[in-house]
């Protein structure tokens, strides 16, 4: 049997690790780049995703207000917030991504990334 916590991860191998998860993160970036310039793109923000967040927030505080809130459903409506904030605005989405690059070429490269 193999004790797990003896295994020592060698520098190289997480650089390797960093390199592929920048490799992933640069690929999903240019992916989310490419899906706002499409008109497609355009429309279903207009028609789906303009908008949700704020009538999910007026769902939450009528179910808050009602005499007896269901938890429930306030859960759930907080995780549809939640979802709705980070892949409703593809800029945002694109910013968290770009955050998380510069994190990792900053592990890789030092300051001068």
């Amino acid at each position: 049997m193999m004790n797990n916590s003896q295994i020592i991860i060698e520098p190289k191998d997480t650089d390797e690790l960093l390199r592929i998860q920048e490799a992933r993160i640069i690929r999903i970036i240019e992916a989310i780049q490419g899906i706002q310039k499409m008109k497609e793109w355009q429309v279903l923000k207009e028609e789906i995703f303009d908008g949700l967040t704020h009538s999910l927030e007026k769902e939450i505080k009528n179910e808050a207000r009602s005499e007896n809130p269901n938890v429930l459903k306030l859960t759930r409506l907080s995780g549809k917030i939640e979802w709705a904030e980070k892949y409703a605005d593809l800029s945002k989405l694109e910013n968290n991504y770009r955050s998380q690059l510069v994190n990792i070429k900053l592990k890789l490269y030092g300051e001068q990334a």
